[in-house]
């Protein structure tokens, strides 16, 4: 029977093959790499990072190893979920992790509705993965660090929403009226339809007076547009569909959020 690994909205269904050899690649990398120092001081290990050159908590974590159980409990858990991503999309062996398959990884729990928090610990646990594969395995896996980088922004975005998310403020409508008219579309679609940035920011046409949304979640959603909807759509859309910038759609939500109404 197939293994299945569920977490939140992500599914990944491994044979017992895949499952066996798993393992063991993790358990075969983790004893190659020199992460594992359990037993040895943390501080000491921040100390010497530090003087190797280490100015950041992201440097000095790349840095140093893994000091305690909970730790390397944490990590193999998280390794293993990404691992079972890269099985399930044609990996053979865990040293041909591709930076592509971290981005599709991220890509997916992000996508999954994953919080935030729990994104960043992924991108750490893929991180000190990278460290381990590259001491185990050296050879050209693409730039990791610049996927996660990448993803992580994306997550400040998409993962954050319940905190941005027009219905959560004291005065919305003000809040939408008082966006760009190149982005009101997107925010009134959040407040009346409680979408996803992802999804406002990019709205496909179906006839004149309704839109169609691919969310990521799977899901095909039609949303009837009002008058002035219509009136948005029909100015910024391109070819039948209207498509906005999420980071530069935030940025001026933001804005009018904390604009200093009379």
């Amino acid at each position: 029977f197939p293994v299945t690994i569920e977490a939140g909205e992500l599914e990944i269904n491994l044979s017992n093959r895949q499952e066996h050899n798993l393992q063991n690649q993790l358990g075969r990398a983790y004893a190659k790499s020199d992460l594992c120092q359990i037993g040895v001081s943390k501080f000491a290990a921040k100390a010497n990072a530090r003087d190797n050159g280490a100015v950041n908590s992201h440097e000095i974590g790349k840095s140093i190893g893994i000091h305690s159980y909970a730790t390397e409990d944490k990590y193999q858990n998280q390794w293993h979920k990404i691992g079972a991503f890269a099985f399930d999309s044609g990996v053979k062996h865990i040293s041909s992790i591709s930076d592509t398959n971290i981005k599709s990884f991220l890509t997916a729990i992000i996508d999954a509705g994953y919080s935030y928090n729990t994104v960043k610990q992924y991108c750490a646990a893929a991180e000190k993965m990278d460290t381990m594969l590259s001491q185990a395995y050296p050879q050209n896996r693409g730039n990791w660090s610049a996927a996660i980088a990448e993803c992580k922004s994306i997550a400040k975005i998409e993962c954050e929403r319940k905190d941005i998310d027009t219905r959560s403020y004291a005065r919305p409508q003000d809040i939408v009226a008082a966006m760009p008219d190149k982005y009101e579309l997107a925010a009134d679609m959040q407040l009346r339809h409680g979408l996803r940035i992802s999804d406002a920011c990019y709205l496909t046409k179906i006839d004149n007076n309704h839109v169609s949304v691919n969310s990521k979640n799977g899901q095909y959603i039609v949303k009837e547009l009002t008058p002035r909807q219509q009136d948005l759509f029909a100015k910024y859309a391109v070819n039948g569909t209207y498509a906005v910038n999420r980071e530069s759609y935030n940025y001026n939500l933001q804005k009018a959020k904390y604009r200093d109404w009379e």
